[in-house]
């Protein structure tokens, strides 16, 4: 993948117009495996549910430095792994079934 500034944001930016592109084919389903693996967020979109994720402690303040995007970037790419091992079935990536709600 290519883009102009590696941020978080381009990043989201670049996979949201490839998903376009596929017809929602790339992301189907992965809002509702955060919601879920989060325990909360069902009516947020699937990026903000990656922030949630990646900052559990609370976003970082705006402009983010350069550690907090390289950061967000990584968690991203991680949930994009786990939740296409998930996809695919692979045992190492947990049940074939969305996560279980974290209890509040």
């Amino acid at each position: 993948m290519f883009v102009a500034r590696l941020s978080f944001e381009t990043v989201t930016g670049f996979l949201t117009g490839y998903d376009v592109a596929a017809e929602g084919a790339l992301l189907n389903g992965f809002q509702e495996w955060l919601a879920a693996k989060l325990g909360s967020g069902w009516n947020l979109v699937w990026w903000a549910l990656v922030v949630e994720l990646a900052f559990p402690d609370g976003r970082p303040a705006k402009p983010w430095s350069h550690e907090d995007e390289q950061h967000a970037v990584g968690g991203l790419f991680r949930l994009l792994d786990e939740f296409f091992e998930h996809l695919v079935g692979d045992p190492k990536a947990g049940s074939s079934t969305l996560p279980t709600p974290k209890s509040s």
